[in-house]
């Protein structure tokens, strides 16, 4: 048998059922050939082949749908794909409305770590004033999960992080931006009461100073 990391063999050798085989250095796609004969000296004229795809950290993988996927440690890329759900596993979590498409991503990836899922958006199907509400959930274990990282506006994109691949969805809070309004200025009401009630302590502590010591004269 020859065995080779490269198509042209070099060297031929006895046959042996296994044989340890070190690949050339680096990342990337490695492929090794391989050869066999009989006593005849009849061979494969064509190489057997087959390849690993070894990499390394924060590698990046782009899928269908303009989405891509970061693996922050990977020993083999392998294959990694994304398809449009026709429903959602899962209604949407309580206070937030879905919006687009829903996304199955898997990979047969041998990886370690964080997984970042970037998934990008048709701002026109996000209503005024709700895209920094945005969040992406992961379906897993029979549930949505919020695994939102970021929320890039301006190129319209959405990243999670991760562990583990299965469906994705994004949705924004269906929460009043008026309601939000008010609160914020019942805070600001609550403030200025404060400020008010110790000013009239120290009016207060001013006067009763001052009445004191026009008795004592």
């Amino acid at each position: 048998m020859c065995i080779s990391n490269t198509s042209v063999c070099s060297s031929w050798e006895n046959y042996s059922s296994t044989k340890a085989w070190t690949l050339p250095s680096g990342n990337g796609t490695k492929t090794v050939y391989a050869w066999f004969r009989n006593n005849l000296e009849i061979q494969n004229i064509s190489p057997y082949s087959d390849s690993i795809n070894l990499s390394g950290q924060n590698e990046r993988v782009d899928l269908s749908h303009s989405i891509y996927i970061i693996f922050s440690q990977v020993s083999d890329l392998c294959t990694s794909s994304s398809s449009i759900l026709g429903s959602a596993p899962g209604s949407a979590p309580s206070g937030y409305k879905f919006v687009g498409n829903f996304y199955d991503i898997t990979t047969c990836a041998d990886y370690t770590g964080t997984i970042y899922v970037t998934i990008p958006y048709e701002q026109s199907s996000v209503p005024s004033g709700k895209e920094g509400t945005l969040r992406m959930f992961h379906w897993e274990n029979g549930a949505w999960h919020d695994v939102t990282l970021s929320v890039d506006a301006g190129n319209n994109t959405i990243t999670g992080r991760v562990t583990s691949l299965s469906p994705f969805g994004m949705g924004y809070s269906t929460a009043s931006s008026s309601s939000v309004t008010a609160s914020s200025h019942g805070t600001g009401a609550n403030e200025n009461m404060i400020a008010f009630a110790i000013l009239a302590i120290f009016a207060g502590i001013f006067l009763l100073r001052r009445y004191r010591r026009l008795r004592k004269v």
